[in-house]
């Protein structure tokens, strides 16, 4: 989807993840931030936890936090990306499921 000037999105997150052999909850902004089991941080840095469900607003970010949510996002326009926090994608599994609300940013 793309966000147009003047819009707001609201995003919540429930599910669970597993990065690697970790199991994570979908979590809000007071979560501690993980390390990955060999020691690096995760892609959106150390004020996000691992495993946390993310959105940019840009391919090459900045990523910023959605947690359990709901979050909502003004003055941002362009394609919205969600992803989850996490270096290396292709050993996580689970399921997440994102609602998105489109609305009008306020004045």
């Amino acid at each position: 989807m793309v966000l147009q000037a003047g819009e707001s999105v609201t995003l919540s997150a429930t599910g669970l993840v597993s990065l690697d052999d970790w199991e994570l909850l979908a979590r809000g902004r007071g979560g501690q931030p993980a390390r990955h089991r060999h020691g690096r941080l995760p892609c959106a840095g150390p004020h996000v936890a691992g495993g946390e469900p993310v959105c940019a607003f840009d391919p090459e970010g900045p990523w910023q936090a959605v947690g359990k949510g709901p979050t909502t996002f003004t003055g941002q326009t362009g394609e919205l990306f969600l992803a989850v926090n996490d270096h290396y994608a292709k050993d996580n599994g689970g399921d997440l499921r994102v609602t998105i609300v489109v609305g009008r940013a306020s004045p």
